[in-house]
């Protein structure tokens, strides 16, 4: 898996002189039998900014529910890895595999912001496939529940199905115009006292309970 990362641009190497903070890192197992590896980043979230941001749950899905709804779910992840971090805060996301150390290039699971950016950002492609097609949408995090209208999707003229993957390549194609260092920009308190902190925490959390 971390192979995989490398290969994919979403971590980097640098050297241990560069690094500002440790986080423990951990697989979870996902029901389809696969494995995610989350970024254990509690300490380092309470050390940013908070943002105040409603985000969907499910009770939101039951409003848009219809007799004789039909729904897909698409999964996002690879969109979420489109999302750049902003490079003077990538040395805060850190992990150590025997001794060599990787920052995340690309945004990563267990930090605090990530789903409100990830949300924020697929705000503009919704849209759109809202006004192209009888597709009634939500986001749910990486989830992506659709309930297309049965009885006027067997009205559509064929030019109408093939807009479908155009509006579905926004959701992606917008997420990688984001390779902007705009995200994290302004989420940590950049003061020599609060450096000295992070350094604290870190030798403190990491070193001492022998997190990997």
């Amino acid at each position: 898996m971390l192979q995989e990362e490398l290969q994919e641009g979403k971590i980097e190497e640098i050297p241990k002189e560069q690094v500002k903070w440790w986080n423990p890192t951990f697989l979870v197992p996902k029901p389809s039998g696969e494995w995610r590896k989350i970024l254990e980043a509690s300490l380092l979230n309470e050390e940013i900014q908070p943002l105040h941001f409603q985000m969907n749950r499910f009770k939101q899905v039951r409003y848009l529910l219809i007799p004789n709804d039909w729904a897909v779910t698409l999964d996002l992840k690879s969109a979420f890895h489109q999302l750049i971090v902003y490079p003077p805060h990538r040395a805060y996301q850190v992990l150590e595999v025997h001794s060599h150390h990787y920052q995340y290039r690309k945004m990563l699971f267990g930090y605090n912001h990530s789903q409100i950016f990830f949300t924020q950002a697929l705000t503009l492609p919704f849209t759109e496939i809202r006004k192209r097609t009888y597709i009634r949408i939500i986001n749910l995090s990486d989830d992506l529940p659709l309930f297309p209208s049965r009885q006027k999707l067997a009205f559509l003229p064929n030019t109408a199905y093939n807009k479908f993957p155009e509006a579905f390549r926004l959701i992606k194609g917008t997420a990688a115009l984001i390779e902007r260092p705009n995200f994290l920009r302004i989420q940590f308190r950049e003061a020599s006292l609060y450096l000295m902190r992070i350094d604290s925490t870190r030798t403190k959390a990491v070193k001492t309970q022998g997190w990997t």
